[in-house]
C-alpha cells in the first residue's frame, strides 16, 4: 500500500512538471493546479479509507480465527464429555444388571421356601388325592400383587384363601420380617426378581459366610461387588437400604441354618454315644486304601481293639482270611497297634486287586463285624432345599465305604433337642428335620460292613450326599438283612 502511495505521488510530481513545461495560461494553470489538489485529496482519502478498511478485515479475520478457536475447543470438550457422559452411562447400566443379578440371587432363599412349602402341601394332597397347586403358575407378578391385598386380611379372613396365597403370604412375611422390611417393598423386590445368577452365586455365598462368622461386615457388600467386578457400582441411597436388608435377611438365615446343624450334628456326636474302652474291643480297621510293594499292603485307622504281627485276620465282608506280617506305624516298623493309631499294614495270602476301600480288617479269632444292605436308622437333614420323600435317592459314606441307597421309608419324626417322638409315618423329611428310617443298598444283592452307632459308633455313623454335597448325617440303629 505504500509503495502504490509513493508512486502516485510521484506520478503527481511529473504532471506538475509536464504542466509547468508546456506553459499554460495562468487561468488554465489554476484550473489545472486545483483538479490535481483535488486528485490528491481523493487519492489520499481513499489510501485512508482502505488502510481503515484493512484493518477492520484483519481485526475481523483475527476475532474470526479466535471464534473457530473457541469451537475446536468447544467441539473437543462437547467430545470428551460425550464419551464421559457414555461411560457414566455404561457404568450405570452395568450397576444395574448387576445390582438386579444380586438382588435376584439375594432372593432365592425365600423363593426355594416357597417351592418346598409349594412340595410339602402338594405331597400330603396326593395321601388324599387332593388338588395338586402348581408353583410355576402361581408364582407370577399378578399373584405377587394380589398378596399385597391379602396382607390387609385378618388371620381368619386369611383361612378361607386358597391356600396358594396363604402359603406364600406366610413365606414372605416370615422372609420380610427376617429383613426388617416392609412386606409390600419385600414383594416389589420379588415382583422386580430376574433369573438367578450364578456367576454371583459363585462369590457372593462365599461373602455371606465370612458375615456370618465375623470375617466381613454387611456394609461392606458393595466395595466387596467392586472389586470382584473390577467396576463401579452406582447405586441411591434408598436401593442400597434396601439392599442391606436383603443381606441381613440372607445372614439371619443362613445363622438360623447353622444353628439347627450344630444341634443336628450334636444329636449324632459320637460322644454322645456310651464311653467305651475301645481299646478292650475286637480288632476293626476299615481300610483306605491299598498298594503293593513286595506284597499287599493296606492304611486305615484302628477304630477299636489291636492287632499285632502274626494275628490271624478276615477281610470283611469277603470273609477273605490272612495273616498280618508287619505294621508300620508313622513309617515306624512295630509288632502291634492299637485303637486310634493310622497304619499301614502288610497282608499274606491276599491279592492287591482282591482289595478295595470300604472292606473291614478285623481279627479271625473275636466276633467279626457285621454286615448288611437294610437298615433302619436316624438320619437329620442338613442342607437341601427339597422335602426329602420315599425313594429318594443318595450316596451313603460310612467309615470307608460308599455306596449307593434309598430311602425305603420314613417311620418317625424325632425332636433332635428332646429326642422325643413328634410323629409316626411322616410323608417327607425337610432340612432341619431329624427322622427314623429305613434305607436299602440300590445295587442289588450288595452288602457292606456296618455296626450298630450304639456298639461301634465311629463304625455306625454316615453321612448322605446328594449332588456332591453333603445332605445329611445319620447313625444306624437296627440291620434288617
Amino acid at each position: 500500500m505504500d509503495l502504490r502511495k509513493e508512486e502516485l505521488e510521484k506520478l503527481f510530481q511529473k504532471m506538475e512538471n509536464y504542466i509547468n513545461e508546456i506553459s499554460p495560461t495562468e487561468n488554465k494553470k489554476e484550473i489545472l493546479k486545483t483538479t490535481m489538489d483535488n486528485i490528491k485529496k481523493l487519492t489520499n482519502q481513499l489510501f485512508i479509507d482502505w488502510q481503515e478498511m484493512q484493518d477492520t478485515y484483519n481485526s475481523i479475520k483475527e476475532k474470526h480465527n479466535k471464534v473457530c478457536d473457541e469451537n475446536v475447543n468447544m467441539k473437543n470438550k462437547l467430545a470428551a464429555s460425550d464419551e464421559k457422559f457414555e461411560k457414566v452411562v455404561e457404568e450405570e447400566e452395568k450397576s444395574y444388571f448387576i445390582l438386579q443379578q444380586l438382588n435376584a440371587h439375594l432372593l432365592t432363599t425365600c423363593v426355594d421356601e416357597i417351592k418346598r412349602a409349594y412340595e410339602e402341601i402338594n405331597e400330603e394332597n396326593k395321601q388324599n388325592n387332593s388338588i395338586f397347586y402348581d408353583f410355576i403358575k402361581d408364582y407370577r407378578p399378578y399373584h405377587l400383587n394380589q398378596i399385597k391385598n391379602y396382607l390387609k386380611l385378618t388371620e381368619e379372613q386369611q383361612k378361607n384363601k386358597d391356600p396358594p396365597k396363604k402359603i406364600i403370604h406366610d413365606v414372605i412375611c416370615r422372609f420380610s420380617k427376617k429383613s426388617n422390611m416392609d412386606a409390600k417393598d419385600f414383594i416389589e423386590i420379588l415382583i422386580q426378581k430376574s433369573q438367578r445368577n450364578h456367576d454371583v452365586h459363585g462369590y457372593i455365598d462365599d461373602h455371606l459366610q465370612d458375615i456370618v462368622v465375623d470375617k466381613s461386615k454387611a456394609t461392606d457388600i458393595i466395595s466387596f461387588i467392586e472389586n470382584k467386578k473390577k467396576c463401579s457400582i452406582i447405586i441411591s441411597k434408598k436401593d442400597t437400604d434396601k439392599l442391606l436388608k436383603l443381606v441381613n435377611m440372607n445372614v439371619k438365615h443362613l445363622q438360623d441354618e447353622l444353628d439347627t446343624r450344630k444341634n443336628i450334628w450334636k444329636y449324632f456326636d459320637i460322644s454322645s454315644a456310651n464311653d467305651v474302652n475301645f481299646e478292650d474291643r475286637p480288632f476293626r480297621m476299615p481300610i483306605e486304601d491299598h498298594y503293593e510293594d513286595n506284597g499287599t499292603f493296606v492304611t486305615g485307622t484302628v477304630e477299636s481293639g489291636n492287632c499285632r504281627v502274626g494275628t490271624p485276620c478276615v477281610i470283611m465282608p469277603n470273609q477273605k482270611h490272612i495273616r498280618v506280617t508287619q505294621i508300620y506305624c508313622n513309617n515306624i516298623k512295630r509288632n502291634s497297634c492299637t485303637f486310634g493309631q493310622y497304619v499301614a499294614l502288610k497282608l499274606q495270602n491276599v491279592k492287591n486287586e482282591e482289595i478295595s476301600p470300604g472292606l473291614i480288617l478285623c481279627n479271625a479269632r473275636q466276633e467279626l463285624c457285621r454286615v448288611g444292605r437294610v437298615f433302619d436308622a436316624q438320619i437329620g437333614i442338613l442342607n437341601y432345599t427339597s422335602i426329602i420323600r420315599q425313594g429318594h435317592p443318595a450316596v451313603l459314606h460310612i467309615h470307608t465305604a460308599v455306596a449307593g441307597v434309598q430311602l425305603k421309608r420314613l417311620i418317625t419324626l424325632i425332636n433332635h433337642e428332646t429326642g422325643a417322638i413328634t410323629k409316626q409315618h411322616p410323608i417327607f423329611i425337610k432340612q432341619g428335620q431329624v427322622a427314623t428310617a429305613t434305607l436299602k443298598l440300590s445295587q442289588p444283592e450288595q452288602i457292606i460292613c456296618m455296626e450298630l452307632f450304639e456298639s461301634f459308633p465311629q463304625l455306625g455313623r454316615f453321612t448322605l450326599s446328594s449332588g456332591g454335597r453333603t445332605i445329611a448325617v445319620g447313625k444306624v440303629i437296627k440291620i434288617i438283612e
